[in-house]
């Protein structure tokens, strides 16, 4: 049997929870060839699935002394064993000390992986074993103090960073410091990456190690969506150098960042057609795409810029606003005269971004409110049955881009009939029919097909229990958490997109869900003046090109990116007129005003603000073309 055969027999809604995203051998050459694999002595994927990187290393020439991996499921693990006899594949816990301990090396020439991109903090994954978050954390702290770093600096990043990240990120934070901390000083690191992932505020601690420890050659990203044709969300190639404190340093090495067009691949290799005639396309083109001479692609094919090492950051792995800014300009500057200025963000002018609220059980905090306000419409998950329920209890909210009424049920102020004695007169009793509603849903089975739980027993609604303590109140599963700033914002804007990215007024009244970013404005820059800005062309232009693009099409904005936006600096006359013309959007057709907003927006930029306008309109919607195609 094939080892595309045995992996295919591995049951997908298992590969899907535990996060094996299985890597494809075409994506492993082409990783490997970039990585020049075939000189490293020692390699491993510490969290390998069936082994379709380590494939990848050897058929593009690598023959390494050791060659290592561990896995956590055991029939993946099988395949892996099948294909590498006398390799070191070792079934378990890649966190986990004593299974490290077990490998013949403790630091590797490669360290290859795709690291898992899962939930893990309650543990179990269905009926499969996997560690929960508290204990991968020990695992990796007590892992990280065993390993014999040759510089001081290095334990003390690994062991904050890893002290440090978000308990609520995804598996592959842990998993990315780990398989760094096994790179040797002088080794490689090659990884498999979602586009965006590493602009994500989750995952500031990899970054800060990448930066200090490490020195990135290459970032190359799948703008054609055809790595993964099934993944949501477009992947991008990260291979770093780890740094060796023991030699001196001459100079920062340049950085390679490559956007990979459509039509490139063939059945045997992801750039076969472009490098034909070979039968070691992914070598050559390795070769080739290193080379500082010219090369024979199309910019339509293969997208390469070269970030001078001199003053070149590790970081993002997204295109950075500077890059993006300077990228736009010149393009712009193509048409146009463009003058030299000065960029301000959104935090200058005093304005918070951020992402709005997780209710942690929709189906139950999320109704639809009556007319008369005075009772609401459950979900589907209680037949959307009608309750009837103080209007006071019934909270406005934006849930989604559809513009229906939408509200949070607010039960922070009343309690059961059944919990009156245990909350010490703290709260009011819940009226009859809102108390039934409540009794029923704390027997309702809630989440995804396989992973349902009752409503009261999900990760995010129990911890809205809190015992009476020090004068504080009790609280009670159906008790939504305090509102924050972030989630009662002045304006808010989608992080999917099918089409142009539009903000929205809050006024701080609405509660805003998180498929969302939000705003607070707290300084000079009103509301309706922010508005402004984020409706302009140039916010759109910029946002197209910055933006992740899912595997559907649709753009994908981060609250870091916005937060990053550059702005033209404003004088207060210029923020006074935006926000008399986005008021006086919202009362007429807005096009007149629109191209008002764009020429004050670009006067400081170019002489010809309309002309710059209609370029970068132009930009953002041939951008939009593009994308659009694939939600066809």
């Amino acid at each position: 049997m094939s080892t595309a055969t045995l992996t295919s027999t591995l049951p997908h809604d298992r590969r899907k929870r535990l996060g094996q995203y299985f890597s494809g051998v075409k994506l492993g050459k082409l990783l490997a060839a970039l990585a020049v694999a075939k000189k490293a002595t020692s390699i491993i994927d510490p969290m390998a699935g069936s082994g379709d990187l380590l494939q990848g290393c050897l058929e593009v020439g690598a023959n390494p002394e050791t060659l290592g991996a561990i896995e956590i499921d055991r029939e993946a693990c099988l395949i892996a064993r099948k294909r590498f006899p006398g390799a070191h594949i070792l079934h378990g816990n890649a966190f986990d000390p004593e299974v490290l301990n077990r490998l013949p090396n403790q630091a590797w020439d490669l360290v290859i992986g795709n690291p898992p991109f899962v939930r893990y903090q309650e543990g179990r994954i269905g009926s499969h074993g996997m560690p929960d978050a508290k204990t991968v954390r020990a695992h990796l702290l007590s892992s990280l103090r065993n390993f014999n770093f040759v510089e001081a600096t290095a334990s003390d990043f690994f062991l904050d960073a890893a002290k440090n990240y978000s308990g609520l990120a995804d598996l592959a934070v842990p998993a990315c410091l780990l398989s760094m901390a096994m790179v040797k000083p002088g080794g490689k690191l090659a990884l498999i990456l979602p586009q965006a992932w590493l602009s994500r505020d989750y995952s500031r601690p990899i970054r800060s190690c990448l930066d200090t420890l490490f020195e990135i050659e290459l970032i190359a990203v799948d703008d054609s969506g055809e790595w993964f044709s099934h993944a949501l969300v477009k992947t991008c190639l990260l291979i770093a150098v780890r740094r060796d404190f023991t030699k001196e340093r001459t100079e920062k090495r340049d950085q390679l960042r490559v956007d990979f067009g459509k039509g490139i691949a063939n059945e045997n290799s992801l750039v076969g057609r472009l490098i034909e005639n070979t039968t070691t396309p992914e070598q050559d083109f390795a070769v080739q795409l290193w080379s500082k001479k010219s090369r024979p692609w199309k910019e339509d094919e293969i997208s390469i810029r070269r970030v001078d090492g001199s003053g070149a950051k590790a970081m993002p792995v997204r295109k950075d606003s500077c890059h993006v800014t300077n990228d736009i300009l010149a393009k712009l500057g193509n048409h146009v005269e463009v003058h030299p200025f000065n960029t301000i963000n959104l935090s200058d002018l005093s304005v918070e971004v951020s992402q709005g609220f997780r209710s942690g059980a929709n189906d139950f905090f999320y109704v639809t409110p009556t007319e008369d306000g005075d009772a609401f419409w459950a979900s589907d998950a209680f037949a959307g049955a009608r309750v009837e329920c103080p209007a006071a209890f019934i909270r406005p909210a934006v849930r989604d881009q559809r513009g229906l009424k939408q509200a949070v049920l607010d039960l922070r102020s009343v309690v059961l009939p059944e919990d009156v004695d245990s909350a010490n007169g703290y709260y009011e009793t819940m009226p009859a029919e809102l108390s039934d509603f409540v009794r029923k849903a704390s027997k309702t089975l809630s989440g995804k097909s396989g992973r349902k739980k009752l409503i009261p027993e999900l990760s995010a609604v129990k911890t809205n229990i809190r015992s009476a303590q020090k004068g504080m109140p009790p609280r009670f599963w159906y008790m939504l958490p305090d509102f924050k700033p972030r989630h009662l914002p002045d304006v808010y804007i989608p992080r999917v997109c099918a089409s142009r990215p539009i903000p929205a007024l809050a006024d701080r009244k609405l509660v805003v869900d998180a498929n969302f970013i939000t705003f607070r404005c707290n300084g000079r820059l009103s509301p309706l003046a922010l508005i402004a800005i984020l409706s302009s062309t140039w916010t759109w232009a910029w946002l197209e090109h910055v933006g992740a693009v899912f595997g559907g099409g649709a753009l994908k904005i981060e609250s870091t990116m916005l937060s990053r936006l550059p702005i033209p600096k404003l004088h207060q006359s210029q923020i006074d007129r935006l926000e008399i013309l986005a008021d006086e959007i919202t009362t007429t057709s807005g096009s007149a005003q629109s191209k008002r907003i764009d020429e004050i927006l670009l006067e400081t930029i170019a002489p010809s603000p309309l002309k710059a306008e209609e370029i970068l309109r132009q930009m953002a919607e041939q951008r939009l073309r593009i994308r659009s195609k694939k939600q066809k």
